[in-house]
Protein backbone atom coordinates (compact mmCIF):
# COMPACT_ATOMS: atom_id res chain seq x y z
CA UNK A 1 0.00 0.00 0.00
CA UNK A 2 1.33 3.42 -1.01
CA UNK A 3 0.14 6.25 1.22
CA UNK A 4 0.84 9.87 0.35
CA UNK A 5 0.69 12.75 2.78
CA UNK A 6 0.24 16.51 2.50
CA UNK A 7 -0.16 19.05 5.25
CA UNK A 8 0.43 22.59 6.35
CA UNK A 9 3.89 23.94 7.14
CA UNK A 10 2.20 25.33 10.27
CA UNK A 11 1.82 21.78 11.56
CA UNK A 12 -1.13 19.66 12.58
CA UNK A 13 -3.47 20.34 15.46
CA UNK A 14 -3.29 17.85 18.32
CA UNK A 15 -6.50 16.22 17.13
CA UNK A 16 -5.18 15.96 13.55
CA UNK A 17 -2.07 14.20 14.88
CA UNK A 18 -4.25 11.82 16.87
CA UNK A 19 -6.50 11.08 13.88
CA UNK A 20 -3.47 10.67 11.59
CA UNK A 21 -1.87 8.18 13.97
CA UNK A 22 -5.16 6.26 14.38
CA UNK A 23 -5.81 6.16 10.61
CA UNK A 24 -2.26 5.09 9.80
CA UNK A 25 -2.27 2.40 12.47
CA UNK A 26 -5.55 1.06 11.05
CA UNK A 27 -3.92 0.86 7.60
CA UNK A 28 -0.89 -0.91 9.07
CA UNK A 29 -3.18 -3.55 10.45
CA UNK A 30 -4.80 -4.04 7.03
CA UNK A 31 -1.66 -4.21 4.86
CA UNK A 32 1.56 -6.19 5.15
CA UNK A 33 3.81 -3.44 3.86
CA UNK A 34 3.31 0.32 3.59
CA UNK A 35 5.27 2.85 1.60
CA UNK A 36 4.72 6.35 2.95
CA UNK A 37 5.38 9.39 0.71
CA UNK A 38 5.73 12.95 1.99
CA UNK A 39 7.17 16.31 0.92
CA UNK A 40 9.83 16.91 3.60
CA UNK A 41 8.64 20.32 4.74
CA UNK A 42 8.58 21.69 8.27
CA UNK A 43 5.27 21.36 10.05
CA UNK A 44 2.85 18.58 9.14
CA UNK A 45 5.21 16.62 6.84
CA UNK A 46 7.83 16.46 9.56
CA UNK A 47 5.26 15.54 12.23
CA UNK A 48 3.78 12.80 10.03
CA UNK A 49 7.28 11.46 9.24
CA UNK A 50 8.09 10.95 12.90
CA UNK A 51 4.67 9.49 13.76
CA UNK A 52 5.03 6.98 10.89
CA UNK A 53 8.63 6.22 11.86
CA UNK A 54 7.57 5.37 15.39
CA UNK A 55 4.69 3.20 14.17
CA UNK A 56 7.03 1.38 11.77
CA UNK A 57 9.47 0.74 14.63
CA UNK A 58 6.69 -0.39 16.99
CA UNK A 59 4.84 -2.47 14.44
CA UNK A 60 6.24 -4.22 11.39
CA UNK A 61 8.41 -1.76 9.50
CA UNK A 62 7.87 -0.08 6.19
CA UNK A 63 9.33 2.35 3.70
CA UNK A 64 9.38 6.12 3.69
CA UNK A 65 9.79 8.01 0.43
CA UNK A 66 10.88 11.60 0.92
CA UNK A 67 10.06 14.00 -1.94
CA UNK A 68 11.91 17.23 -1.05
CA UNK A 69 11.30 20.64 -2.63
CA UNK A 70 14.00 22.55 -4.51
CA UNK A 71 13.64 25.47 -2.08
CA UNK A 72 15.45 24.72 1.18
CA UNK A 73 13.79 27.44 3.30
CA UNK A 74 10.99 25.24 4.65
CA UNK A 75 12.68 21.82 4.38
CA UNK A 76 12.61 19.58 7.41
CA UNK A 77 15.49 17.29 6.30
CA UNK A 78 13.70 14.24 7.68
CA UNK A 79 15.65 11.01 8.06
CA UNK A 80 15.58 7.68 9.81
CA UNK A 81 18.35 5.27 10.58
CA UNK A 82 16.29 2.50 12.14
CA UNK A 83 16.73 -0.92 10.50
CA UNK A 84 12.95 -1.48 10.25
CA UNK A 85 12.56 1.60 8.05
CA UNK A 86 13.70 1.82 4.44
CA UNK A 87 14.19 5.45 3.43
CA UNK A 88 14.33 6.64 -0.18
CA UNK A 89 15.28 10.25 -0.84
CA UNK A 90 13.92 11.42 -4.19
CA UNK A 91 15.56 14.24 -6.17
CA UNK A 92 14.34 17.74 -5.23
CA UNK A 93 11.56 19.12 -7.42
CA UNK A 94 9.46 22.28 -7.49
CA UNK A 95 6.64 22.28 -4.95
CA UNK A 96 3.97 21.61 -7.59
CA UNK A 97 5.90 18.84 -9.34
CA UNK A 98 6.82 17.02 -6.14
CA UNK A 99 3.19 17.24 -4.94
CA UNK A 100 2.05 15.71 -8.22
CA UNK A 101 4.68 12.98 -7.83
CA UNK A 102 3.45 12.20 -4.31
CA UNK A 103 -0.13 11.87 -5.58
CA UNK A 104 0.94 9.73 -8.57
CA UNK A 105 2.83 7.40 -6.23
CA UNK A 106 -0.11 7.04 -3.83
CA UNK A 107 -3.11 4.76 -3.64
CA UNK A 108 -4.53 6.98 -0.92
CA UNK A 109 -3.63 10.53 0.09
CA UNK A 110 -3.94 11.67 3.68
CA UNK A 111 -4.25 15.45 3.95
CA UNK A 112 -4.02 17.63 7.07
CA UNK A 113 -4.87 21.18 5.99
CA UNK A 114 -4.85 24.13 8.36
CA UNK A 115 -8.15 25.49 7.01
CA UNK A 116 -11.63 24.05 6.73
CA UNK A 117 -12.98 25.10 3.35
CA UNK A 118 -12.00 23.48 0.07
CA UNK A 119 -13.08 25.75 -2.74
CA UNK A 120 -11.72 29.01 -1.33
CA UNK A 121 -8.34 27.65 -0.24
CA UNK A 122 -5.10 28.28 -2.00
CA UNK A 123 -1.74 26.78 -1.18
CA UNK A 124 0.16 23.54 -1.45
CA UNK A 125 -2.03 21.32 0.73
CA UNK A 126 -5.28 22.15 -1.05
CA UNK A 127 -3.55 22.08 -4.44
CA UNK A 128 -2.34 18.56 -3.64
CA UNK A 129 -5.86 17.55 -2.65
CA UNK A 130 -7.03 18.89 -6.03
CA UNK A 131 -4.29 16.88 -7.78
CA UNK A 132 -5.60 13.78 -5.99
CA UNK A 133 -9.04 14.51 -7.40
CA UNK A 134 -7.56 14.93 -10.89
CA UNK A 135 -5.77 11.56 -10.61
CA UNK A 136 -8.77 9.80 -8.96
CA UNK A 137 -6.72 9.07 -5.84
CA UNK A 138 -8.73 8.23 -2.72
CA UNK A 139 -8.28 11.01 -0.16
CA UNK A 140 -8.68 11.20 3.60
CA UNK A 141 -8.88 14.82 4.77
CA UNK A 142 -8.17 15.37 8.47
CA UNK A 143 -9.64 18.77 9.23
CA UNK A 144 -8.25 20.92 12.08
CA UNK A 145 -11.50 20.44 14.03
CA UNK A 146 -11.03 16.67 14.06
CA UNK A 147 -13.69 16.08 11.43
CA UNK A 148 -12.68 13.61 8.75
CA UNK A 149 -13.72 13.75 5.10
CA UNK A 150 -13.17 10.39 3.46
CA UNK A 151 -13.79 10.75 -0.22
CA UNK A 152 -12.91 8.86 -3.30
CA UNK A 153 -13.95 11.89 -5.35
CA UNK A 154 -13.67 15.38 -3.88
CA UNK A 155 -16.46 17.72 -5.00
Amino acid sequence: MHIGFTGSRHGMTDIQKKEFRTSFLRMQQMFDWIQFHHGDCIGADEEAHYIVSQLFIDYKGGAIHIHPPTIDKNRAYCKSEHKKIEVTMHPPLTYNQRNIDIVKASEILIAAPDAMRFKSQKGGTWNTIRYARDFNTDTLILLPSGDIDEEDQID
